[in-house]
């Protein structure tokens, strides 16, 4: 049985010069940002009641956070990101 290293790049949290930068360079691109402390604060108590009702109203079935997203293309304007001061997960 062999044993695999594995990074931190992918779970430790940026230092608060880097997510400003990165905040500052999303924004030049043409994205809206927030920052938060928690997932829940901006995800469940937020978004997902708005994505519900506009969902139930749409097509008469409640919405979930089911899905982890990847933006590969995307017009400027068109996406809100929220960068979450939390290890939510892998």
């Amino acid at each position: 049985m062999s044993t695999t290293q594995v990074s931190d790049r992918f779970t430790a949290l940026p230092d608060d010069q880097t997510l400003q930068a990165t905040v500052v360079a999303l924004e030049e691109h043409g994205f809206s940002v927030d920052v938060v402390d928690d997932l829940r604060e901006r995800i469940y108590t937020h978004s997902l009641k708005l994505e519900d009702a506009r969902a139930y109203a749409a097509y008469g079935q409640n919405s979930v956070v089911g899905k982890i997203l990847e933006i590969h293309q995307e017009n400027p304007g068109r996406i809100h990101v929220v960068l979450i001061k939390q290890v939510v997960g892998f």
